[in-house]
């Protein structure tokens, strides 16, 4: 509907262009931290001075952290006067007069640069531009639609298993937390009279009782994952000899 009523406002042949988009590597998913090019064409515009080619924005979308044009709009092999400037959604540039003006076969080009964000969401990696004409009307077109994939160090758990036997028999002597994306990490084990018997900030070290004797220990966990949040486990051992 909105396609048609801009060819109601605006003359057909102010549209009259061709558009082109490359990615480099192409993927329909990237993960975190990815590196991708975009390069955009345009080519046969025909609307000629009356519907010169006046701006065109590279609107990223959510899942981009970094996105930074590599090189200034040519038309023809001949580089365009002009700046790309930052705005709000996106990346905008703004060409001179005596430049927007091109018919035929003429091509105006320009590649970006995009890093993906550290997320583990699966965030929108659409990449569109928006170019507008001197005599009105915006024309989007899409370069790019995909999504982060999460990798495997999103995978948030932590798991501390209720009962060891540290009898010396080298099965189950030591008790020790089991968990994937964890950035920081306090375990306090305390006994029943409250005083602390075993305390680490290191997930990989475990406890081999100490020759304490059979009975219910107490536990606390604090730990903030990938992701950021902080989170608290508090818990038993059943220590059995």
């Amino acid at each position: 509907m909105l396609l048609r009523l801009l060819l109601f406002i605006v003359p057909l042949t102010c549209f009259g262009q061709t558009e082109n988009s490359s990615v480099d590597p192409y993927s329909e998913y990237y993960y975190s931290g990815d590196t991708v090019t975009f390069c955009y064409e345009i080519t046969d515009w025909f609307g000629g001075h009356e519907c010169m080619l006046q701006s065109m924005v590279v609107i990223p979308g959510s899942g981009w952290d970094t996105i930074m044009p590599i090189d200034t709009p040519t038309n023809c092999s001949v580089t365009i006067e002009g700046d790309w400037v930052w705005l709000d959604n996106g990346w905008y540039f703004s060409f001179f007069p005596g430049d927007w003006d091109f018919t035929g076969s003429c091509i105006r080009s320009f590649c970006v640069q995009a890093v993906t964000k550290e997320s583990c969401d699966e965030l929108d990696l659409d990449m569109s531009v928006l170019s507008s004409s001197v005599c009105g009307g915006n024309v989007p077109y899409q370069m790019y639609s995909g999504y982060i994939r999460m990798g495997s160090e999103c995978n948030v758990g932590l798991y501390i298993p209720n009962t060891f036997t540290p009898d010396g028999d080298l099965s189950n002597d030591t008790i020790k937390a089991l968990g994937s994306g964890i950035e920081e990490f306090h375990w306090t084990i305390y006994d029943r009279w409250n005083s602390i018997v075993f305390e680490t900030h290191d997930i990989n070290e475990g406890w081999s009782g100490d020759n304490k004797q059979n009975g219910v220990y107490i536990y606390r966990v604090i730990y903030t994952d990938i992701t950021g949040k902080t989170l608290q486990i508090i818990g038993h051992i059943n220590l059995i000899n």
